[in-house]
């Protein structure tokens, strides 16, 4: 086993190491990560192509992962699952986190932050959604307020 030396350090350890330490935000050290659960039971025909909302997060969090725990869709349905800022929302990232997924799955590992109030939902594709298809799961994330 070789010993070693560090070259240098991260943006956070030199604010702590400083002579004046500055404040690191929760999101960089010491946050809590939060989970919010979400859980949709279709009551009737959803369209392929449907933007369903499944979360809403504030404008100082950021999101750190999760995972779809329960799926049940019909008519060889899928599902995309991903994000949008709430005030002006756009189809942009709407499978960042799960694309065309039919079965339970974790999130693609990704660090959304958000600067302004901001929606996760699911895009549904190929077939239509009936009454009492699921889409159920969970969201990791720190509120760095």
């Amino acid at each position: 086993m070789a010993a070693i030396t560090f070259d240098k350090t991260s943006s956070q350890l030199t604010n702590v190491r400083s002579v004046k330490p500055v404040l690191i935000n929760n999101n960089d050290s010491g946050g809590r990560v939060r989970l919010r659960q979400f859980k949709f039971v279709a009551d009737g025909a959803v369209a392929s192509g449907s933007q369903i909302e499944l979360a809403e997060f504030g404008p100082t969090v950021v999101i750190l992962g999760g995972a779809i725990t329960n799926i049940s869709l019909s008519n060889s349905a899928t599902a995309d699952v991903g994000y949008t800022a709430k005030l002006t929302p756009v189809d942009t990232n709407k499978d960042d986190f799960v694309d065309g997924v039919t079965a339970a799955s974790a999130f693609a590992p990704s660090m959304v932050v958000t600067s302004e109030k901001t929606s996760v939902f699911a895009t549904t594709g190929v077939g239509a959604l009936v009454a009492a298809d699921v889409l159920e799961g969970y969201i990791l994330y720190v509120d760095n307020t």
